[in-house]
């Protein structure tokens, strides 16, 4: 249904009547389109034809059975009427007059019995949209994956690196939007249930009306249904891999004339765990060794909820709100074992034991107007937006220390608070020029205010020592002021987007340091041009290419000057000094018939990217992590993608070659850190007799390199087997996540005259069996939700 609307919407723009030249006489036809009951049909399409060749003159989407349309006057039109679920209607008419408002009456749709066919067939997991990826969620396997960041893992395209950071293949980092609302963290994606998502789009070169921030954008499109009636649906998961997890939903629908309303709960009581390593070598004349081995273990409650609301004020107006909440309590229980050896001989063991609470919470509220003339050819939307995203941690660090044969023990408690809210305000307009040509234009702008304190104090005796080097308060505020202009226009089967974007950008960030009050401070103004042109040459081949320049600004942590305690070792630091990293990128690709070749290519200057330093010359041992600028990277990747439907069974292959460059200031000068790889996924679907389907995925990555990181490959099989009861109203399925036990990141990092190697692995491997029950009495087509985009959620930590 959704797919439905969006193509209504785009009717709007791609037949939405203008006057070409003064020769063009034009009259106003008004109308309503009814049932066999004579009740107002919510939704559909009013298209005039040329009765000769039954090429398209204009058209528009009509809503609750009304349409007021701008036509030729002074000769025969064939109107064209229609709506899902009904048959269409034509008819012959003649408007003798112009610059008049002509009434033609009612028009009856009758329902189309072909409607009740059911079609049980798998929806084709990967599809393309110009050079657009779509991978559809709902009616595949991959509705009951479980949450949102499990669908991405196994969705083709994306790619989750060892730090949870989301990618585009061949592209790099990219932003991720919930309907079109910036997801803060994989904390915030862990809350959203897959059953909850129709489709996820794949957007490797955002066009200027886009933030200008990410290599690409991965947004999350929910289901919003757009028929009159009610519907309450149950989602039951249970599951087993290291720990027992589970999953509670359930949602409400209720749709009645120019009303929707629609809502979900959800609950996630659930224990994960995870194991690292982690082994340094420093490479000069004394041997200093250490091997690190922490074990964490998080007894985790999640709760999720959304409400929606929409109202069609006027035929033309459309007003609506949307909320989204999380709120996630974590026991968190980590064991840390940390051993030092000079030349061999140990100096130095540190057993950690951590216990703490996390109380993580986020809201995000929407309010929209939506404009829509048909006649005038204009869409304007005005939004209103507030989030807040609320992190507190209080932990206890017990630590018992060896060194040099002497026992000591150390007691400590860290507490760290974040408090970031944002405010947007956003305007965009488009404009029908003629028949093949499209203006958008729009403003945008978005305050973001982050109150942080990191404290650390020691324990002794019930008394508490604050930490000085260790504590910290911060205060950033910043605003970011966007405009945009975008042109689109088809001619001779080339369509052609350009456009250009401008942010002005102003960033303050204060300290209760007295040597460095002012930590932060900095204005900067950018211009964003992108263009994209496709040519189709045949029904089966088309050729598209792309441009586009693109900002990432670092996390809002990562520019704070606080030092984060681990352990004697080890701490975490945060840098203010950070700069954004600006990429161009060029993209090409052909398309024929089911196959797929892209070309890309991606320059990044000052990448910000984790490293590794050594603080105290007299202990080499002891390194802090931070963020810093590399000097450039560089990407060049080539994908091959194919899609096969044969009776029963379907698949698609995917299969990619890529090049990385990374330049990095060592302290042995500089470092070229470059690798070859590959990658490829195979996601394979099969119709079953009685009603069940069985499901594969199967992804292989080899040797790649971040940074100053090196990772070894990585790959993974999921199986899933899924059957439907009681009419489609109660449906079973059975998923087992790596089969084989693969998904763990591991490599090495030779850097700052250390060598290190790495192992990190989750509870990925595991069995769960979920139930899905739906009941209710939907109607005719209805009213869309609208929601925007969030332009600086993104850039929270997404490791608190």
């Amino acid at each position: 249904m959704k797919k439905l609307v969006l193509t209504l919407l785009l009717s709007t723009v791609l037949f939405t009547p203008v006057v070409k030249s003064q020769e063009v006489r034009l009259a106003t036809v008004t109308g309503q389109i009814v049932d066999e009951e004579q009740q107002p049909i919510a939704v559909g399409n009013v298209v005039i034809l040329n009765p000769e060749d039954s090429t398209i003159i204009t058209g528009m989407v009509y809503m609750e059975g009304e349409f007021s349309l701008a036509v030729p006057s002074e000769k025969d039109l064939l109107l064209k009427i229609t709506s899902i679920s009904y048959m269409p209607h034509f008819q012959l008419i003649n408007i003798p007059y112009s610059n008049q408002i002509i009434g033609i009456g009612s028009f009856e749709l009758r329902a189309d019995m072909l409607a009740t066919i059911e079609i049980n067939a798998n929806q084709q997991l990967m599809e393309k949209e110009g050079s657009n990826t779509i991978v559809n969620v709902a009616n595949t396997s991959l509705s009951n994956a479980g949450t949102a960041l499990d669908v991405m893992r196994n969705a083709p395209k994306i790619d989750i690196n060892r730090n949870g950071q989301l990618a585009i293949l061949g592209k790099g980092n990219a932003i991720v939007y919930l309907d079109g609302q910036r997801v803060a963290s994989s904390t915030l994606l862990n809350g959203l249930s897959s059953a909850e998502i129709d489709r996820i789009e794949i957007i490797e070169n955002p066009t200027a009306k886009y933030d200008a921030e990410g290599n690409g954008v991965i947004n999350v499109i929910t289901k919003s249904k757009n028929v009159e009636g009610y519907k309450i649906g149950l989602i039951q998961e249970v599951g087993y891999g290291k720990y027992f997890r589970s999953f509670f939903q359930g949602n409400v629908y209720f749709k009645v004339k120019r009303l929707m309303i629609q809502g979900n709960y959800g609950i996630r009581p659930q224990t994960l765990g995870s194991r690292f390593r982690q082994s340094r070598e420093l490479l000069d004349e004394s041997q200093y060794f250490t091997d690190n081995r922490y074990h964490l273990k998080n007894q985790q409650l999640g709760h999720n909820f959304s409400l929606r609301a929409a109202y069609t004020l006027l035929d033309k107006f459309k007003v609506g709100v949307n909320y989204t909440g999380t709120k996630n309590i974590t026991d968190k229980e980590g064991n840390n074992d940390r051993i030092a050896t000079v030349n061999g001989t140990e100096n130095l063991n540190i057993g950690t034991l951590v216990l703490g609470t996390t109380d993580q919470s986020s809201n995000t509220a929407t309010a929209y107007l939506y404009y829509i003339n048909a006649d005038k050819g204009i869409n304007f939307q005005f939004n209103l937006q507030y989030a807040d995203f609320k992190f507190g941690r209080d932990e206890t660090i017990d630590q018992n220390i060896r060194e040099s044969m002497v026992d000591s023990r150390l007691l400590r408690q860290s507490r760290n608070i974040n408090d970031i809210r944002i405010y947007t305000a956003q305007a965009d307009m488009q404009k029908v020029i003629s028949q093949n040509l499209n203006l958008e234009i729009g403003a945008k702008s978005t305050t973001i205010t982050n109150d942080s304190r990191v404290k650390l104090s020691e324990l002794d005796d019930g008394a508490s020592t604050p930490l000085p080097d260790f504590s910290n308060s911060f205060s950033y505020d910043e605003s970011i002021t966007a405009g945009y202009a975008q042109l689109s226009w088809n001619q001779g089967g080339t369509q052609t987007v350009a456009g250009l974007r401008g942010e002005w950008t102003n960033t303050n960030g204060i300290t209760d340091d007295p040597e460095d009050v002012q930590a932060l401070s900095r204005t900067y103004f950018n211009l964003f041009p992108s263009v994209s042109i496709k040519h189709t040459l045949s029904e089966n081949l088309s050729l598209s290419g792309a441009y586009s320049y693109r900002i990432n600004r670092p996390l809002f942590q990562d520019i704070n000057p606080y030092v984060l305690y681990v352990d004697s070792l080890v701490s975490l630091r945060g840098n203010p000094g950070l700069l954004p990293e600006y990429s161009h990128a060029i993209s090409g690709e052909v398309n024929y018939k089911t196959w797929s070749l892209a070309l890309n290519y991606t320059y990044n200057n000052h990448k910000v990217n984790q490293i590794f330093r050594s603080l105290d010359e007299s202990n080499p041992n002891v390194i802090s992590f931070v963020k810093e600028n590399l000097e450039y990277t560089q990407l060049y990747s080539a994908t091959i993608s194919k899609s096969v439907v044969y009776k029963s069974y379907s698949a698609n292959f995917l299969f990619a070659g890529f090049y990385d460059q990374h330049q990095i200031t060592d302290t042995r000068g500089q470092l070229n850190n470059n690798k070859p790889g590959y990658y490829f996924q195979i996601n394979q679907f099969l119709d079953l007799p009685w009603r069940m389907k069985l499901a594969t995925y199967i992804r292989y990555t080899s040797n790649r390199v971040d940074g100053v990181y090196t990772d070894n490959p990585i790959s993974f099989i999921n199986v899933s087997w899924s059957r439907k009861f009681l009419n489609d109203k109660l449906s079973v399925q059975i998923w087992a996540n790596d089969i084989l036990d693969r998904f763990k990141f591991t490599g090495d990092s030779n850097f700052n005259n250390m060598y290190m190697t790495y192992l990190s692995e989750g509870d990925w491997r595991f069995v769960k069996v979920t139930l899905s029950w739906n009941f209710g009495k939907l109607g005719a087509a209805g009213f869309n939700t609208k929601k925007i985009s969030q332009e600086e959620v993104g850039r929270i930590n997404k490791n608190q």
